[in-house]
């Protein structure tokens, strides 16, 4: 798996700079965000901070992601679908959205 800054991140609102998303050492920065094009609207704050909360909690959702393959594997490959046929098709969705997450955390820029 590619590495990355370990979590957790914190998304903080910094006057003057914007938002910046950060690790424990409150001198860090990972990324800094902010609208520098077009006419700067009410609407812009708020989609710059949902991207940076979205941004910081990426290290819990991976961790979620790769927690959940093993188990959704392990029931695709044991359930008998004849049983359950309207969850079949959920089921591989899942694992494929999934193993795709993994693989882009895998790739090599």
């Amino acid at each position: 798996m590619s590495k990355h800054t370990s979590g957790p991140w914190k998304a903080e609102n910094r006057p003057g700079v914007g938002w910046i998303v950060r690790w424990d050492n409150p001198e860090s920065q990972i990324c800094s965000l902010r609208w520098i094009g077009g006419p700067h609207l009410p609407e812009v704050d708020r989609i710059v901070e949902a991207d940076a909360r979205l941004i910081a909690v990426t290290p819990d959702l991976l961790e979620a992601v790769i927690k959940a393959a093993i188990p959704l594997e392990a029931i695709y490959a044991s359930v008998h679908w004849e049983l359950a046929e309207e969850l079949k098709d959920t089921v591989v969705d899942a694992v494929l959205a999934i193993r795709k997450v993994i693989d882009k955390m895998e790739e090599s820029p």
